[in-house]
């Protein structure tokens, strides 16, 4: 299996395999590999040609000791390195995978390198190949979620700056997204905000406490 692998590493062999559609099974394991190198998993190969690789959902988990010697080999980073093309990138990577219809772990390795944008677009393609619903939920957690979270962390601070600094991109991101894909992200933040300050406001207590006000006089009488 080594020899088959290291012979994709020539661009003009893998195209050819990519446009006469021949060898899928091959062409997974070497996606696969490629993968697992540049996300610094250990990289290791098939000792016989029917033995398939895991899929990064399972590579993810595979640490030095649970390598099965029996069924893989350990393969050299150093070797790896030496026979990379300098065209295949890590971005070259997560195309393959889309192009070999791996979806979820092209987003799954997207993730890896905080590539919010490439993994939006992984998801949005998988939902519409897969029928599922990847991108909203996607969205609900990096844009909607953190966004509240954060805004929640940042309460205590002096001035509106570092509010606004951090809050603007996801509120850009929000509308961009709103815009291209016809979703409503932006309602749900402006929603979900104003639920969680009438969630603080019933928290309050009814009566303000006298050091409060203490405070509040002290303040007025000094100006």
């Amino acid at each position: 299996m080594e020899d088959e692998i290291f012979q994709l590493f020539n661009a003009e062999n893998l195209k050819f395999l990519l446009k006469s559609r021949q060898k899928k099974v091959l062409l997974d394991d070497f996606s696969r590999f490629l993968a697992a190198y540049f996300l610094n998993f250990p990289p290791f190969l098939g000792k016989h040609n029917g033995t398939r690789l895991p899929t990064l959902l399972e590579w993810s988990d595979f640490g030095d000791e649970d390598i099965d010697t029996n069924r893989y080999q350990r393969i050299s980073r150093r070797k790896v390195a030496e026979k990379l093309p300098p065209e295949f990138s890590p971005k070259f990577v997560a195309l393959l995978l889309c192009r070999l219809e791996h979806y979820l772990e092209a987003a799954l390795y997207t993730d890896y390198f905080n590539d919010f944008r490439s993994g939006l677009i992984i998801r949005y393609l998988t939902d519409i190949k897969h029928r599922i619903t990847l991108f909203d939920d996607y969205c609900e957690k990096c844009l909607v979620e953190k966004l509240l979270t954060a805004a929640e962390l940042l309460v205590d601070e002096p001035t509106n700056l570092v509010m606004k600094k951090f809050v603007e991109p996801y509120i850009e991101a929000s509308l961009q997204i709103d815009l291209v894909f016809g979703k409503d992200f932006l309602d749900q933040i402006e929603e979900q905000a104003i639920f969680n300050m009438e969630i603080l406001c019933f928290s309050l207590p009814d009566i303000v406490d006298e050091s409060v006000r203490v405070i509040i006089f002290s303040f007025f009488e000094s100006n």
